[in-house]
């Protein structure tokens, strides 16, 4: 979640514009189909000399192996840095968010577990939204809102009461909700991609009661006599950032922006040629699905992970992987793309949470016009939090799985 003035570029005055490179072919191509921006980039805009990149070693860590209370992690669901270079932080094992200042030093926490209306329930993400911060819960716990020195200063449901189903996922700048009912996969007998349903509220309200889009998000599968999601396959991205929808479908290179009626408004695509998935992936991927503990800790019982790999053998897997698994908005306003690689799939650090690489990822950067600036490295073991104008921030893990708060330089030439 990200607020900034966004407003949309002008009309082009030719159908297409094309920028090129120093050897004449053109590094992307700007047209229209009615009245929907295409932007499509064959090379990166950045020139050598021009790139960002990340630091290796963070600016800022926070966290223990063994010590005090304060800096030891339990499945972190967020991290906001703060503007004056401080950080909060969502630790769901006890339910509380943490604030830092800008050293590391433990200052005060908010929430604990309970039903009260300071505590949480569950922490599903902690995210920045404009001069305050979202606290989102799973099921019909409410989300909170608070400001940026820890005080509460909003909370209201998660659901919508109008209708089952619909959870906030994201805010507009001005308050306003966006809702999204993800599909469960009820009654397929075969393969099927089936659609989420989004849906918006005002500022005033608290119900998601006005439908804008209808978007594919994830392919089901018949598996064991019953509907399971495509191991290995696509998965919808959703951010939003000011007035602006961005969505992603990745079985193709295609990031869509939406305006907050539901109208396309512009497709930003690349060159991309998919990577096929083998044999040897999928083996690596069932090895890595059945012998990773749970999430509280220890093995699962033998039963269930009979059941999985049954399931996983049954499983009809796609013919290659997503163009990108996640995308991201930085606080300026460019998207990011981490790209699905084969490395990633064959080297995961150890935890249930999310799947973490052991090697750095690579991310896809598109400006805010869409055009692709380039790619760029993140450091191995980190699950990005937020990316802001010169950091990088997220959970990171050390080898024995055990969580720490990161903050990394992002370094950018300085303009001419």
């Amino acid at each position: 979640m990200h607020l900034r003035t966004s407003v949309f570029s002008v009309a082009i005055a030719l159908s297409t514009i094309a920028c090129t490179a120093p050897d004449d072919q053109p590094r992307f191509i700007v047209s229209d189909s009615a009245g929907v921006e295409i932007v499509t980039s064959s090379a990166p805009a950045w020139d050598p000399v021009e790139r960002w990149a990340v630091d290796s070693v963070p600016l800022l860590e926070v966290g223990v192996v063994d010590g005090n209370a304060e800096y030891l992690f339990d499945r972190i669901r967020g991290v906001v840095v703060l503007d004056d270079g401080g950080i909060a932080v969502a630790n769901e094992g006890t339910a509380t968010i943490r604030f830092y200042d800008s050293q590391g030093q433990f200052r005060f926490e908010r929430g604990g577990k309970g039903g009260g209306p300071e505590e949480f329930f569950q922490i599903l993400r902690l995210y920045r939204l404009g001069d305050g911060i979202v606290a989102q819960q799973w099921g019909p716990n409410p989300t909170r809102m608070y400001a940026l020195d820890g005080t509460l200063t909003a909370s209201f449901p998660s659901s919508a009461s109008a209708m089952p189903g619909p959870r906030v996922i994201e805010f507009f700048s001005d308050g306003a909700a966006l809702f999204m009912q993800f599909p469960q996969g009820q009654g397929i007998t075969e393969p099927t991609v089936q659609k989420a349903q989004f849906y918006v509220t005002t500022p005033e309200e608290t119900q998601a009661t006005r439908p804008i889009l209808s978007l594919p998000a994830i392919r089901y599968m018949p598996v064991e006599r019953r509907q399971a999601p495509q191991d290995l396959g696509p998965l919808l991205s959703v951010e939003v950032d000011g007035d602006l929808i961005y969505y992603g479908w990745p079985e193709e290179y295609d990031i869509q922006s939406y305006d907050r009626n539901g109208q396309l408004l512009r497709r930003i695509r690349r060159s991309w040629e998919p990577t096929p998935i083998l044999k040897q992936h999928i083996e690596t991927y069932v090895r890595m699905m059945t012998e990773r503990d749970w999430e509280m800790g220890g093995p699962p019982p033998e039963e269930y992970v009979a059941r999985l790999r049954r399931m996983l053998d049954q499983m009809i897997y796609p013919e290659s992987f997503p163009a990108f698994d996640r995308l991201m908005l930085d606080r300026v306003g460019n998207v990011w793309a981490r790209t699905t690689e084969e490395a990633d799939l064959a080297r995961y650090v150890p935890t249930s949470s999310w799947p973490v690489p052991s090697v750095p990822a690579t991310w896809d950067v598109f400006d805010t016009t869409g055009v692709w600036l380039g790619s760029l490295e993140l450091p191995a073991r980190l699950h990005v939090s937020e990316i802001g104008d010169e950091y990088v921030a997220g959970v990171w893990l050390n080898e024995l799985g055990v969580e720490f708060v990161h903050v990394y330089a992002l370094r950018k030439p300085p303009s001419p």
